[in-house]
């Protein structure tokens, strides 16, 4: 197989675009109509090379897919009935194919199904799998290092409080491996090597004011290494570098108490509480993502009682400002960041529990471009890994199959995520792709 790799940086477009200072600005949501949502995904599920879009409606039990139009507009393409009682969607490659298949769990159902994509946007039921009672969070990460993509999910029921863990066989098929006990209904579940041992750890968010942090013993199991306090009732936790210490942090949303909290990581996987900023009324769901192209993460709470996004600005001193608080539709519950638009900018969706979704293009203006960074192509095993420097604020990775000019796509949509362990970016791929050329674009 071929892999060409091209860096373009465009300097007089750059040059032109950057005599203002750098501020953070959002256009006004965009409103798609659909079933209420309670969950939405961003991944390019018909293979055009534009982001596309998949919400879940629990009382509907369908799986709406918008795609995407090329200049961040949206249409649904159709509306998946899988069964009552949906309770999230996630997007990954299960089964090593190269496309996102769609994961979904069923609250009432107790269970998690996988949908195989066929590469037009056509999906097929490949496994289903028993979990324990009443599955509210889903997230795929290969915590068994065999190199596919397991699922784990929080199961929040009072009588039965766990998470379970599934291991794929690497034919596309689930396998219960364990159910850990919580303690106390869990209502969120992330995964993040918090420790810095090369293995994926588990993150559980607990109703009662805590964090679960499991760590991963290399064989296959889990063990409770601390629980660390939070806000008031948090219902949604991510895992991400906030201070920049290449070590993952972790922030929760607090539905009762209006916060989100801010726990950095002492490089051991302990956590101590660092910030606790207020949003707007009863926060869902968080998100952490470089919105203005400072090369520092901000971080975006989707509010449910006040119809809000509020948008936090990094201050590089472990500290979040409110730079904006987005109107969009009734109830947003579920939120994702992606650049919907391709112009190199992460933009905010929605999901809303009385209204499909709302799209927010992000229309920031980046900071001036520093030295243009190195990418780099390497083989491991099977893959191919393209890489960047961390530090390099405001680039965003594009990939394109052939060198037309029209079809240049964001990177880090097609079932594998961009990750960033404090050094370097990186998009890992199966090399079985074929013909890949890839560049770094600053707005």
């Amino acid at each position: 197989m071929k892999i060409r790799m091209c860096l373009m940086m465009m300097f007089a477009l750059l040059a032109g675009k950057h005599h203002a200072a750098a501020r953070t600005a959002f256009a006004p949501a965009i409103n798609y109509p659909g079933a209420g949502g309670v969950s939405v995904v961003a991944a390019d599920v018909n293979g055009d090379g534009k982001v596309d879009l998949i919400c879940a409606s629990f009382d509907q039990g369908t799986l709406t897919i918008y795609t995407n139009d090329a200049s961040g507009g949206f249409a649904v393409a159709s509306s998946l009935i899988v069964g009552y009682s949906l309770s999230w969607v996630t997007a990954a490659d299960f089964n090593g194919d190269g496309k996102p298949d769609l994961i979904y769990a069923y609250r009432y159902a107790n269970a998690v199904s996988v949908l195989t994509n066929g590469g037009t946007g056509n999906f097929v039921l490949a496994s289903s799998q028993t979990v324990d009672v009443w599955p509210i969070s889903v997230v795929a990460a290969d915590v068994t290092g065999h190199g596919f993509m397991d699922l784990i999910t929080a199961n929040a029921n009072n009588n039965s409080d766990t998470i379970s863990v599934l291991t794929n066989d690497g034919k596309g098929g689930l396998l219960l491996s364990s159910n850990y006990n919580v303690g106390y209904f869990p209502t969120s579940v992330t995964a993040a090597d918090v420790n810095g041992d090369g293995r994926m750890d588990l993150i559980c968010a607990r109703w009662d004011n805590h964090l679960l942090v499991f760590t991963n013993n290399g064989m296959g199991g889990f063990a409770v290494s601390s629980t660390p306090v939070v806000g008031a009732n948090p219902v949604s936790v991510v895992a991400a570098d906030v201070n920049g210490d290449g070590r993952m942090d972790l922030i929760t949303a607090n539905l009762w108490d209006n916060t989100l909290s801010v726990l950095t990581n002492d490089g051991s996987g302990g956590f101590t509480l660092a910030a606790s900023p207020s949003v707007g009324v009863n926060p869902y769901s968080v998100a952490a993502a470089d919105v203005n192209g400072d090369g520092r993460l901000d971080l975006i709470s989707a509010n449910d009682s006040d119809g809000t996004l509020t948008v936090l600005t990094n201050d590089g001193a472990g500290g979040f400002v409110i730079a904006t608080n987005i109107t969009v539709s009734s109830g947003p519950d579920s939120l994702v960041v992606a650049d919907v638009d391709g112009d190199g900018r992460l933009d905010l969706i929605s999901a809303n529990i009385d209204h499909g979704i709302s799209v927010v293009l992000n229309k920031s203006t980046f900071p001036p471009p520093g030295i243009p960074p190195k990418l780099t192509l390497s083989n491991s095993g099977k893959n191919l890994v393209v890489s960047w420097p961390s530090a390099s604020a405001g680039w965003s990775l594009q990939q394109t199959p052939a060198l037309n000019p029209s079809s240049w796509a964001p990177a880090g949509y097609s079932g594998y995520g961009i990750a960033n362990d404090g050094t370097n970016k990186s998009l890992t791929i199966p090399a079985s792709q074929g013909n890949q050329f890839f560049r770094l674009l600053h707005p």
